[in-house]
């Protein structure tokens, strides 16, 4: 509970970060691109084995091809979603977003064995609709006209695919000593592409990464960005729990901090729909609670 609990402040606070940027209206790409480099700063600082990183220990690894393929699939996530918040909107590619929590539990549930009560079911499938109820801003944003929801299903299945790579990989793959090895390895792959892919197409982000503010913003980005992450894995390692419950908890945690601080400090309002999602959330954790 208590790396569960340091997994979503930090979740919540990159949440913080974004509004702030948005509202100085900085540009975030060069500031996600030095934030990979910052975490991969912070995983050289935790690990206890940093002679694995030396071509012929890393290359004998069991995690390196799935720890490449996050990284990869990181930085191309992150891109999909941004495309897809210009042409869905912010509220249909967050419901896409949160939603590939399904696949994690259902692989956890029918693969792996976790238990799958009714109880514990309900309260599941409770926390899934509340995701899609508080993340509605209005009631235009629930139809599809001149919506691309193609786009949304392939933010859907990317996410899907990053939370099984990492729920796999925890289980089987990774000690925990080797943890911060996996996350550098992750986070390397990811700021290599992004920086690659920004100085390609926008030659003046190589300065702009070099800019103090740029700097600061990445520190502050990259500290919650690797603590969400390192933070979850190890809730995933060391709780009993099982991942068909952690991650509905994370995600459902997520969102309902990030409303309250929204309403608190930025001064948000809830419609009708966002205060039904939040007591039929509430309603889906204790019953998760009570069937784990």
């Amino acid at each position: 509970m208590f790396y569960l609990l340091l997994s979503v402040f930090c979740s919540c606070a990159n949440i913080y970060l974004f509004k702030i940027f948005g509202r100085r209206q900085m540009d975030t790409l060069p500031i996600i691109a030095l934030n990979y480099f910052v975490c991969i700063g912070i995983a050289m600082l935790l690990s206890e084995n940093t002679y694995l990183l030396l071509p012929r220990h890393l290359f004998q690894t069991s995690w390196l091809p799935y720890s490449v393929a996050l990284g990869c699939l990181f930085i191309s996530t992150f891109q999909l979603m941004a495309y897809s918040t210009q042409k869905n909107g912010i509220a249909l590619t967050s419901v896409a977003n949160k939603l590939s929590m399904i696949a994690p539990i259902l692989v956890a549930i029918a693969i792996y064995e976790e238990s799958g009560n009714t109880i514990k079911t309900t309260g599941i499938v409770l926390c899934m609709a509340s995701v899609a109820l508080v993340s509605i801003s209005d009631k235009k944003a629930i139809h599809f006209e001149q919506k691309m929801p193609r786009l949304l299903l392939l933010v859907l299945a990317l996410s899907a695919c990053i939370e099984i790579l990492i729920d796999y990989s925890q289980r089987f793959k990774l000690s925990e000593s080797e943890l911060p090895l996996f996350l550098m390895v992750c986070f390397g792959i990811a700021g290599c592409i992004g920086t690659t892919i920004s100085v390609w197409k926008y030659r003046h982000y190589l300065r702009a990464m070099f800019s103090k503010k740029v700097l600061i913003a990445g520190l502050l980005l990259g500290v919650p960005n690797y603590g969400s992450m390192y933070f979850f894995m190890k809730a995933l390692q060391k709780s009993n729990w099982g991942s068909s419950v952690i991650f509905p908890l994370n995600n459902i945690a997520v969102v309902l901090l990030s409303i309250a601080s929204g309403v608190i400090l930025f001064d948000e309002r809830l419609n009708r729909l966002n205060w039904i999602g939040i007591g039929v959330a509430l309603i889906g954790i204790v019953l998760i609670s009570i069937g784990k």
